[in-house]
C-alpha cells in the first residue's frame, strides 16, 4: 500500500473521531467567530475540509485540497473572519490529523514519511491562505486610500471654493 492510501484510509477509518476533535476545538476557540456557530455547522465545514483533503492527497499537486482553502479564505475573509481564525481553525484540523496518524500508524519511518507529505500539503495550503488575505488586504487598503484621497478633495474644494452658505466654521 502506498503511502497515500494509507494516510486516506486511517484518516477515512477514524474520520468521526477526528472531526469531533477539530468541531469541539473550534467551538472552544474563545473570541472567535468559530466559538458561536452552532456544532452541526462545522461539521459540515470540517467533513468538507477533510473530504478536500483526502481527495487532493491522490493529485499530483494536491489541487482539491488547496483549491477547497482558498475558497474557504476568500469566504471567511468576506465573512468577516480575521486571518488568525482561518489559521488556527486549519491548525486543529491539522493537529487531528497527525494525532490521528500517530495513533493508528505504528511508530516507524514510514510514520515520519506520511507526516512529513502531510505537512508538505498543509504548508503548501498556509501559503494559499496567506495570499488569499494578503490580496484581500491589499483590496482594502486601495479602497481606503481612494476613499481618504476623495476626502481630502472635498474637504480641501469645500475649504478654498466659496459659497452663499460657506462652510461652519467656530470664529
Amino acid at each position: 500500500m502506498n503511502p497515500k492510501d494509507i494516510i486516506i484510509a486511517t484518516l477515512d477509518a477514524n474520520r468521526q473521531e477526528l472531526i469531533a476533535a477539530v468541531c469541539c476545538a473550534l467551538q472552544n476557540y474563545g473570541n472567535s467567530r468559530y466559538a458561536v456557530i452552532a456544532f452541526e455547522q462545522h461539521q459540515d465545514r470540517e467533513e468538507a475540509l477533510l473530504q478536500a483533503f483526502l481527495t487532493g492527497l491522490k493529485q499530483p499537486d494536491h489541487d482539491a485540497y488547496l483549491a477547497y482553502v482558498v475558497k474557504n479564505a476568500r469566504q471567511r475573509s468576506g465573512e468577516g473572519y480575521a486571518l488568525e481564525e482561518v489559521q488556527q481553525a486549519l491548525i486543529y484540523f491539522e493537529e487531528a490529523v497527525w494525532k490521528t496518524l500517530v495513533e493508528n500508524i505504528p511508530c516507524n519511518l514510514q510514520l515520519v514519511d506520511l507526516l512529513a507529505l502531510c505537512t508538505r500539503i498543509f504548508t503548501r495550503g498556509r501559503d494559499c491562505l496567506a495570499q488569499i488575505y494578503l490580496q484581500e488586504s491589499i483590496a482594502i487598503r486601495s479602497e481606503l486610500d481612494d476613499l481618504h484621497d476623495k476626502f481630502y478633495k472635498y474637504l480641501h474644494h469645500a475649504e478654498t471654493t466659496p459659497s452663499e452658505e460657506g462652510p461652519v466654521s467656530n470664529s
